[in-house]
């Protein structure tokens, strides 16, 4: 289980954030003439950020130098024929011809499908992905704190368990895993239908924080209303006595006396109403994310040996249109950006297992809302702001040209602390940013498997064990010997050796001869001959392998 040490979220801190809070006074103390003259700098020329022009020029350069599924032949070749193999697909290097066996080995499916699970257990079977080790003992309350905080995030608010699983098989796979994270802020809107709503339910319900109503109709509430056929109400009111005339103190209590319509005498008061209201909530999220990176969609600079030092690497995400535009980006721009439509790697066309990318017959023009873009994200060092020091930026292009998109009718450059990336490879090649997977290990072995399967496909099925046999990878068994041995009625029984026993053939006993005819073949060999004769015909003897002298006699043995 990995183990962070703990930064001290509750009171007190770990002891190397107050030490830290006692040198930084002395580095602005130390730093404070070098601060002094750049803000007289910044005060007495400005310099202007990068040109629209500048800019585009700078990332399309560092993209197509980049190692990357476009720019990388070797690289992509490689991990395209990993995924070829781990799917099945060995038709480029071993093409089946007609009439043959098409079946493969599965080696590298195999190798990396059992390599998962023990590799999952260590981080997915516990209760705990990650777990802060406290510096001292004042951290350790805040340690457990940190614990429980970001495993929750971690595999609660996030896929944890998907988002490992991708990270550890891109790897094993595809040279690389990497994972992305970052810090996410977005807008919700749930909308919610409420029906016969009182008077007092429906104020409660418009009073909440970022209710937007967006339908609501009242009515009022029909009174009961006793019907009663006329004859029965006829009798009633002769058979009632009269009303007595109202005392002084029967004037303070409310009449309840009806008009013949059934309304109250008072019609001035309000009467209760229902409401039916539709209201839309819009709630603004941040959480931590993490998402596993497709290896095809991630570049990073020839010169990098960490994500951490490098100066340039890329992310290609795609996005629909109403994506975008939720997000804040132009409308106008947004709507000229072209379709992302086809798989353009082979990468992309080896991951799929259905035509995912492929072959799409849909029209974009129909529902434009949720038409693909393809969008880049580059993070690069570079000095936008003229003053001589690189830093860090994310800036957002769109489309196979690398246009610049607009945000608040700006450029989306936005300067980062860090590269919100991770990644790993299982087998690490010293300095250097890319390793080896375990398909690159076990896809020769495949391929001598396939090759061996191949060679006995053209085996015919024996029909006893209902299985083929292999010519190739097996020695042959020799084929059986004919010897013919002219044993007529009344002559004796031969017995003939030859590299072997040949068991008596029955003939009459008044004669006996040498088996002279018999024909033997000393290359392929003789191990036991058995005949049995009849009268006027020949006598068949299949033999078996074994090599010995050949001999013949002819002891006399009646019948």
């Amino acid at each position: 289980m990995p183990r962070v040490s703990s930064g001290g979220i509750g009171a007190g801190g770990s002891p190397c954030a107050r030490r830290a809070g006692a040198v930084f006074p002395m580095i602005l103390e130390h730093n404070g003439s070098l601060t002094s003259l750049r803000a007289e700098r910044a005060e007495g020329c400005e310099m202007a950020n990068m040109s629209a022009g500048d800019l585009k020029a700078l990332l399309s350069a560092e993209r197509y130098d980049a190692l990357s599924a476009m720019a990388a032949s070797k690289l992509s070749d490689e991990r395209a024929s990993a995924l070829n193999y781990y799917m099945g697909n060995m038709s480029k290097d071993m093409p089946a011809p007609d009439g043959r066996s098409k079946a493969i080995s599965s080696d590298v499916a195999n190798t990396i499908e059992g390599l998962m699970p023990p590799l999952m257990e260590i981080f997915a079977a516990g209760e705990e992905v990650v777990q802060f080790a406290p510096v001292g003992p004042e951290d350790v309350a805040a340690a457990e704190q940190e614990t429980d905080y970001v495993n929750h995030v971690f595999m609660q608010q996030n896929p944890g368990f998907l988002v490992l699983y991708s990270f550890i098989k891109d790897a094993l796979l595809s040279k690389v895993g990497v994972v992305k994270v970052w810090w996410e802020c977005r807008q919700e809107v749930e909308r919610e239908t409420y029906l016969d709503q009182p008077d007092d339910a429906f104020a409660l319900i418009v009073s909440q924080p970022g209710v937007e109503i967006v339908e609501h109709t009242e009515r009022e509430i029909a009174l009961p209303h006793a019907e009663e056929p006329r004859d029965s109400a006829a009798s009633r009111s002769m058979s009632a006595p009269k009303a007595r005339p109202r005392a002084s103190s029967d004037a303070l209590w409310p009449s309840f006396e009806t008009h013949p319509a059934g309304a109250p005498q008072d019609e001035g008061l309000p009467r209760p109403k229902l409401h039916d209201v539709t209201i839309e909530i819009r709630r603004t999220r941040e959480c931590a994310r993490s998402e596993g990176v497709t290896p095809e969609e991630f570049g990073i600079s020839r010169r990098a040996r960490s994500i951490k030092d490098t100066d340039y690497c890329f992310h290609d995400v795609f996005r629909t249109e109403s994506q975008l535009i939720a997000q804040g980006y132009d409308r106008e721009q947004v709507k000229k950006l072209p379709s992302y439509t086809l798989a353009h790697t082979i990468e992309e066309q080896a991951r799929d297992t259905v035509n995912e990318s492929t072959l799409r017959q849909g029209d974009d023009g129909l529902n434009t809302s949720s038409r693909l873009i393809r969008i880049t994200e580059h993070y690069v060092r570079m000095d936008y702001e003229g003053n001589d020091e690189a830093a860090l930026y994310r800036c957002t292009t769109a489309g196979e040209e690398g246009e610049l998109l607009l945000r608040d009718g700006e450029a989306d450059v936005v300067r980062e602390d860090v590269i919100p990336f991770a990644a790993m490879t299982p087998v690490i090649v010293t300095h250097r940013f890319f390793g080896r997977s375990i398909a690159d290990l076990v896809m020769d072995i495949q391929r001598i498997k396939t090759a061996r399967c191949a060679r006995c496909s053209t085996t015919p099925i024996s029909p006893t064990t209902r299985a083929p046999r292999c010519r190739k990878a097996t020695p042959p068994r020799p084929r059986s010997t004919i010897f013919w041995c002219p044993a007529r009625a009344g002559s004796c029984a031969p017995r003939c050796r030859a590299a072997s026993r040949c068991s008596s053939i029955p003939t009459s006993a008044a004669t006996s001869s040498p088996c002279s005819s018999i024909k033997t073949q000393r290359e392929n060999g003789v191990r036991a001959c058995r005949g049995r004769g009849r009268a006027s015909t020949p006598t068949r003897c299949r033999t078996r392998s074994r090599p010995s002298p050949i001999r013949c006699s002819t002891p006399a043995r009646p019948r």
